[in-house]
């Protein structure tokens, strides 16, 4: 939801990081911004087990200049080249990360970073078709960026995750029948947490689970949209009750697992029935996606560090009545040591022991 950012909300950026397998290359999209720039665009499906994938973004526009830096020590010169220079650009200058996309077209292995060139985002895109093919095992990182739609299926306003890429390259064959294989789908995000709520039946396991509701600020013009960050509590005791309590507004980094997989129906038949579907397809029942939190950093947090005023919609209020929200004073709050409970003090009895009753209660 956009809003007129008197209060200068500022921008909680994300990032992503997957090891997986191409499943599907879609056709390139080719395009004119409102602002009149050709662009080019191009989403790759990454499996990361047999049952989990994502989907992520490629996207580079023509511009009149690009930035290119040098580095000289621990300083960093920068000027612009003209877009037809591009491929020529000044000795010892490099393109920079903004604008910039990163391949690595020979194999690596999965922790390994080099052998990667950087291409202008525009042509990455065409080398990425040349270069890669379903099959191929890579490994991509980039940032979380997050849009809103209306579903057309019940009208409500629903958030869609984007997983905008600037790195990719090839690292040694995947196999997901390896049992030491381990599924690797890597989110941090800071998020403002703005509630929380415990349930007793999350997702297809039934598990017991904390839910975030938290909002994350996506420009500098303050728009900002609400996601769900997920804490199986079962598995998680104490990260769920530290991120309980926090107060309202608490601006946190959050680190955790992307879940974006396949219910399959095991029970399901392996004979052809005769009707053109395959046994994947007849199999899959349904679809869980959620952000699982492992872990939160509390050196960072900022407690209470806004307030509900901050998030009024101006577009919601008549504006001869609106008042600018005053900024929270509250100083961060930091915890040293990781084994320290936000929890600490006397006041926190009660909320503890409900807590406690709560995740050893056997359902």
């Amino acid at each position: 939801m956009a809003k007129e950012n008197d209060i200068k909300l500022e921008p909680t950026y994300g990032n992503f990081e997957l090891r997986g397998v191409i499943q599907a290359i879609d056709d390139v999209k080719e395009g004119t911004t409102g602002a009149g720039a050709d662009y080019k665009s191009l989403k790759i499906q990454i499996a990361t087990d047999e049952n989990s994938s994502t989907r992520v973004d490629f996207f580079g526009m023509k511009k009149d200049e690009i930035e290119v830096v040098k580095f000289k020590g621990k300083t960093v010169e920068r000027q612009s080249v003209k877009w037809a220079k591009r491929n020529d650009l000044p000795e010892g200058y490099q393109l920079s990360n903004f604008g910039s996309t990163g391949l690595g077209l020979d194999i690596k292995d999965a922790k390994t970073k080099g052998g990667i060139k950087y291409f202008v985002s525009y042509d990455a895109i065409d080398k990425i078709v040349e270069g890669f093919t379903e099959g191929d095992s890579v490994k991509v990182t980039g940032s979380t960026g997050y849009s809103k739609y209306v579903s057309p299926n019940n009208g409500q306003e629903m958030v869609m995750t984007n997983y905008t890429t600037n790195r990719m390259y090839k690292i040694d064959d995947i196999d997901f029948t390896d049992e030491e294989y381990q599924p690797y789908a890597k989110f941090d995000q800071k998020v403002i947490v703005v509630s929380s709520e415990k349930v007793n039946d999350f997702g297809e396991d039934k598990v017991k689970a904390l839910l975030l509701d938290c909002i994350i600020v996506t420009s500098k013009k303050g728009d900002f949209v609400h996601q769900e960050f997920v804490v199986l509590a079962d598995k998680r005791p104490n990260l769920a009750k530290n991120l309980a309590k926090l107060p309202s507004y608490t601006e946190i980094p959050l680190k955790g697992n992307i879940v974006n997989k396949a219910l399959v129906d095991e029970t399901a038949s392996n004979e052809d029935d005769g009707w053109g579907f395959d046994d994947q397809q007849k199999a899959v029942k349904g679809y869980e996606r959620y952000f699982e939190v492992l872990a939160a950093d509390n050196t960072l947090m900022e407690e209470s560090k806004y307030t509900d005023d901050d998030f009024v919609e101006i577009d919601a209020i008549d504006e001869e009545e609106y008042v600018e929200p005053k900024k929270s004073t509250k100083k961060a709050t930091k915890v040293e040591d990781e084994e320290e409970s936000v929890f600490d003090g006397e006041d926190d009895s009660e909320y503890l022991d409900d807590m406690d009753n709560w995740l050893n209660d056997e359902e």
